[in-house]
């Protein structure tokens, strides 16, 4: 059986609130969603731009996501005053090779000057899931997280098994 992983124009309903906008992206059939979250309490902000959508290479069609965030602190009080880093951190899957593979990855941003940023190219993703905290600096634990949110979800169509 065959998986077939949908991604671009079929899938802008699977966004939930993201906000979409076609013509900035390098083909008329991607889907650029520009996408914000925060901590519970406000102090830390991620802000990212995705793009997602296929490619033809050779006889295979393969579908990706690029993510290009930016993590914010707005938390300017001295870690002696109870001061805290912003930190997010993300888990995704992908399809390789017959097999899904799973990811988590984080981000700390102490500076309240400059936003840390990264970018994450993900090749036959089916979601890309994320929260917003915040962390001491050098600390283990996140505190003040916002939910787990699912940034994106490809829809996945099963063909019918045919007898």
């Amino acid at each position: 059986m065959k998986l077939l992983i949908v991604v671009g124009a079929a899938a802008a309903v699977v966004f939930g609130s993201a906000t979409f906008s076609a013509a900035a992206a390098a083909d008329p059939q991607d889907v650029v969603t520009t996408w914000k979250y925060k901590s519970d309490n406000n102090r830390a902000v991620f802000k990212a731009t995705s793009t997602s959508g296929s490619r033809v290479s050779g006889d295979t069609t393969y579908t990706f996501l690029d993510v290009e965030g930016s993590l914010y602190n707005r938390d300017t009080r001295p870690a002696s005053r109870g001061g805290l880093c912003a930190y997010v951190e993300w888990r995704t899957r992908a399809l390789y090779r017959g097999s899904y593979v799973d990811g988590a990855h984080n981000l700390t941003q102490c500076d309240t000057k400059s936003p840390a940023t990264f970018s994450s190219p993900i090749t036959n993703p089916t979601y890309f899931d994320l929260r917003v905290c915040q962390i001491a600096k050098g600390g283990t634990e996140p505190v003040h997280c916002g939910d787990w949110q699912r940034a994106f979800q490809a829809r996945i169509y099963r063909p019918l098994q045919t007898h």
